[in-house]
């Protein structure tokens, strides 16, 4: 699957030591998504929920919750930036995951609505320990469409939009 959501223009933002982090990060994440340990137990989650949508967004909250507890034990701080890119691009792992070990259908628009919710359940998650997400309304473009198809795949029906250019993920390049 080719990434679905451009993030070079983010990734090009970030300062090196940011860039580096967020490497890191998904690093991280995609080591927990494959352990023994989780991997079984992930599966189950996108194949109980109600969507791919949400099952994918439960899955990339979950890893993301806990690499942020455990950056937070040692000491470490994951700022916000660093969270999203690293964010979008686990949710991207995750949706190859869903297909290859759950026969989950996804496409952009499932992968998009799942990096909303993803985001939304994470800082649930989070509590008073959630970074404070200070960003620039980018109008009903950027998100209002996404989270609109998002609320529809958590009751089960999907809206048919145009989906977003693909692109290359962190380190990675298109597919």
């Amino acid at each position: 699957m080719e990434r679905v959501i451009d993030n070079e223009q983010v990734q090009q933002a970030l300062p090196p030591e940011m860039l580096e982090q967020a490497k890191l990060v998904l690093g991280n994440g995609i080591t927990a998504l494959y352990a023994a340990k989780f991997r079984d137990k992930a599966v189950q989650m996108i194949q109980k929920s109600p969507t791919p949508a949400a099952g994918i967004a439960r899955v990339a909250a979950t890893i993301g919750g806990r690499i942020f507890h455990a950056a937070k034990e040692k000491g470490d701080a994951i700022t916000p930036e660093v969270l999203a890119v690293a964010g979008l691009d686990l949710v991207q792992e995750v949706a190859e995951f869903a297909e290859k070990f759950a026969d989950a259908e996804v496409n952009e628009e499932v992968i998009e609505d799942a990096f909303y919710v993803a985001s939304d359940n994470l800082r649930e998650m989070l509590g008073d320990d959630a970074p404070d997400f200070e960003m620039d309304d980018p109008g009903p473009e950027a998100g209002d469409r996404a989270k609109q198809r998002a609320m529809q795949a958590m009751t089960g029906g999907m809206a048919q939009q145009e989906a977003p250019a693909r692109s290359g993920g962190l380190g990675r390049a298109p597919q």
